[in-house]
């Protein structure tokens, strides 16, 4: 449903590298729906594209589009000394994936946050809905420390755009306009267009504040209204992924 990039999934298939890309599709009879392609960067649809090499009909793989509910306390690494990671919330037989594709996730949540994660083996999809100039909308819930006694004061600095600090390995930055919207004096929800590390934390702390629980509620079109429960995944809908094509304009 969702495109690949026609590089990506050669190299899903095992047919070349990034490297030699475009070498490979200078050198072979590369159709897509019956029109030779020399450009590595062409969206490849495959449940409706067909796609052959030197005369040679190939099976498009079947990529996969996952929503967790993810559990505060799961890392989104593979391998992790210290704390579960999400993949051990799947089957085994799903991690795999197809050939050179296996499960990863688009984006991530940090150990303490909880909520909507999404994964894929489609990587053309994690690395658009990632991408800052896509400006993909992610809404969090949020529950503060310390009370706030002008709310309206917060709201105008997230429109603003705040001045964030460097933090470990990440630089100081300004984010972008974020809405800010509060259903108690130490409870509100924001919505942000970036990913940048701990970017939702670190913006309360630019403002002298704290955040005690996080919990991503939407990524784009994708929100946890139709499940699933905590520490559980389902498939993303057929429209979230219509959606997701239309918000990202491919």
């Amino acid at each position: 449903m969702f495109p690949v990039l026609l590089s990506r999934l050669l190299i899903n298939l095992g047919l070349t590298t990034q490297r030699n890309a475009g070498n490979f599709l200078r050198n072979n009879c590369v159709l897509l729906n019956g029109v030779r392609i020399f450009d590595k960067s062409v969206f490849v649809y495959p449940s409706k594209d067909e796609l052959s090499v030197c005369g040679r009909q190939l099976r498009l793989p079947e990529y996969s589009y996952f929503v967790l509910n993810k559990p505060s306390g799961f890392v989104c690494s593979s391998v992790s000394d210290s704390h579960p990671v999400v993949y051990e919330l799947f089957p085994r037989e799903l991690l795999a994936g197809t050939g050179n594709s296996p499960l990863h996730c688009a984006g991530r949540l940090d150990c303490g946050t909880e909520g909507l994660l999404l994964l894929t083996t489609n990587g053309t999809f994690s690395n658009m809905i990632t991408r800052p100039e896509f400006h993909v909308r992610k809404k969090y819930e949020v529950r503060l420390s310390s009370p706030v006694g002008n709310p309206e004061f917060y709201k105008n600095e997230f429109l603003r755009g705040i001045s964030v600090p460097s933090e470990k390995k990440s630089e100081a930055f300004t984010a972008a306009p974020a809405e800010l919207e509060f259903s108690s004096a130490d409870e509100c929800s924001v919505v942000i267009s970036e990913g940048k590390f701990h970017q939702v934390r670190r913006m309360f702390s630019a403002l002298g504040n704290s955040v005690t629980a996080l919990r991503r509620t939407a990524f784009g079109p994708v929100t946890l209204d139709n499940g699933p429960a905590p520490g559980e995944f389902r498939c993303i809908l057929h429209n979230e992924l219509i959606s997701f094509i239309e918000d990202l304009g491919i």
